[in-house]
């Protein structure tokens, strides 16, 4: 089975599957936003994101951060809000697995949206994104 893609616009591009004759038309991330608005999320990038079990568990975890990590920003001034963040440390020590691992999977969640990130002096926090998660459940259901 050949497949070509042919450029069509700067917007789209089609697929041809030559013996089935079947087309798909396929827009590129940045025109999908262009389309659907500046804060529409990325349904592919966090279908892929949470389809890995411990990527999966650090979001469930960070759903209630206080009953699942210890206390954080020990060190940091107290007038500092962390907002239910948790330090990189604490995640890794809960996920196991390597620093490097650990770092791609926030990394990940974090291009999904899913999460969000602030860097406090040399220590980085996450927490969920809960804007997007209310936008991911909508989405199921509405369209799933």
């Amino acid at each position: 089975m050949q497949m070509v893609w042919q450029p069509l616009d700067l917007q789209s591009f089609i697929l041809h599957i030559d013996k089935s004759k079947i087309y798909y038309i396929m827009i590129r991330r940045d025109a999908q936003r262009e389309i659907l608005g500046e804060g529409a999320m990325d349904i592919i990038e966090i279908c892929k994101a949470l389809s890995n079990e411990t990527r999966l568990s650090i979001v469930r975890w960070l759903k209630n951060p206080k009953e699942n990590f210890p206390p954080q920003g020990g060190s940091l001034d107290s007038s500092i809000d962390l907002k239910g963040g948790v330090c990189v440390s604490s995640i890794h020590q809960k996920a196991g697995g390597s620093q490097s691992t650990v770092s791609n999977y926030l990394d990940m969640l974090q291009r999904a949206e899913l999460l969000i990130s602030e860097r406090h002096g040399k220590w980085t926090y996450y927490r969920r994104n809960e804007k997007t998660i209310k936008s991911l459940a909508e989405y199921i259901d509405k369209e799933l």
